[in-house]
């Protein structure tokens, strides 16, 4: 199935909130929460735009409803070791591997974006992008 018009524009705001925001800023010693707060807050910045476009409903607030872990590390069992989540004090270390996974429901739609990423000491590069 197709995305319609409002769900590729929310498609490209988790896309690009993910690979040009959040994952280049993933440096050791970021606490899972510290990474949380700044999806949610990422995400907020397009809070009126996406109730305009019927994503969100037009009297709640992305950081009251956005409750769900937003990421995790990649490990041999469920669950890791660190989720990226509103209470996580666990913190990134250099040579980890993880993702970042952005789900949305709402109404019609119900489309995510994931990317992984590998933890170096300049910080986080894209392993799911050229």
């Amino acid at each position: 199935m197709e995305l319609k018009d409002p769900g590729k524009g929310l498609y490209g705001i988790l896309g690009r909130t993910i690979a040009e925001v959040i994952i280049p800023s993933l440096k050791p010693g970021r606490a899972g929460r510290e990474v949380y707060r700044q999806i949610i807050d990422e995400l907020a910045k397009h809070e009126g735009d996406l109730k305009k476009k019927g994503l969100m409903h037009e009297y709640t607030s992305l950081k009251s409803v956005y409750k769900r872990d937003v990421g995790h590390l990649l490990g041999r069992e469920e669950p890791t070791s660190l989720s990226l989540n509103e209470n996580q004090e666990g913190v990134l270390e250099e040579g980890m591997v993880g993702a970042i996974e952005l789900p949305w429901l709402f109404g019609e739609y119900a489309l995510g974006y994931e990317d992984m990423f590998f933890i170096t000491a300049a910080g986080g590069v894209n392993i799911s992008r050229e």
